[in-house]
């Protein structure tokens, strides 16, 4: 599996020159995509290295900027309202808040922008998913709902080449989250036998609506099935802060350089 994060340079010259066929594609991300991709052990003392670490030499007031929006209390209570522990084994005091920076820096805006991207070309078979399966143990140590997890529902968990979180085996109705691995497969086999993730998708799933930038709907994923739901506009406002960072990240330019232009060179770069 590629990152997001690597293709974002050479996407905006492909996407300009029109050179990409407008294939059917799916985006997607898990709500925690940065616990297991940031130093698990960063404190107050080292948060703010940590950040330009990645970034590179921003200022002081850009700084400032970027905490102000990935405030400290996300140490203890999510972007979506989940509870943490005060502490976990082994993790310093900062490292849900560096998690939640860069797990949607680094991932989840990036597969926002490239379904924007694909949206703006014209591409009408574009779907994009938001996976928020919590496994008990992932819970309880504070990795949650991690970068690829959901390939253990993609592919089912005997089918996967790390450690499956454990309640992947047990079903629903005992306490799991098995049910989900037939779930999601019924629209990935849907949208590789038809390019299309609804039609062959199982009875009573929720029909997967397009992306688009005017209503950024997403299909999401959890522990009670799924439900459509739409790009909220706090998330949006975030990632329109950070993705310029990381897109000049990416295209080894300084920060806030200014890039390329958006898809085919006409349209407003919402990220920028």
């Amino acid at each position: 599996m590629i990152d997001n994060d690597i293709l974002v340079a050479p996407l905006y010259q492909l996407y300009e020159q029109r050179k990409f066929r407008q294939v059917p594609v799916i985006y997607g991300s898990t709500t925690d995509e940065g616990t297991k991709n940031v130093d698990k052990t960063v404190t107050s003392s080292t948060l703010d290295a940590a950040i330009r670490a990645t970034l590179g030499n921003i200022t002081d007031a850009q700084l400032a900027k970027l905490k102000t929006a990935y405030p400290e209390s996300l140490n203890n209570v999510t972007f979506s309202g989940a509870v943490l522990n005060a502490s976990y084994p082994g993790a310093g005091d900062e490292w849900h808040r560096l998690a939640t920076m860069f797990g949607e820096g680094g991932v989840r805006c990036i597969a926002y922008f490239h379904s924007d991207m694909h949206d703006v070309a014209g591409n009408t078979a574009n779907w994009h998913y938001h996976y928020d399966v919590l496994d008990p143990r992932d819970a309880a140590n504070g990795n949650r709902v991690y970068h690829t997890v959901e390939l253990n529902a993609i592919w089912g968990p005997n089918n996967t080449d790390g450690s499956p979180p454990p309640h992947y085996y047990i079903s629903n109705k005992d306490g799991g989250i098995a049910d989900v691995v037939p779930i999601m497969q019924s629209y990935w086999i849907s949208f590789v036998r038809t390019f299309d993730p609804n039609k062959l998708r199982m009875p009573g799933l929720a029909e997967w609506s397009p992306w688009t930038l005017k209503d950024r709907h997403r299909l999401l994923f959890d522990n009670n099935g799924t439900a459509m739901e739409t790009m909220t506009d706090a998330e949006r406002k975030r990632c329109g802060l950070i993705m310029p960072y990381m897109k000049a990240n990416n295209a080894f330019a300084s920060p806030l350089k200014t890039l390329p232009p958006f898809a085919n060179g006409t349209y407003p770069d919402p990220y920028q």
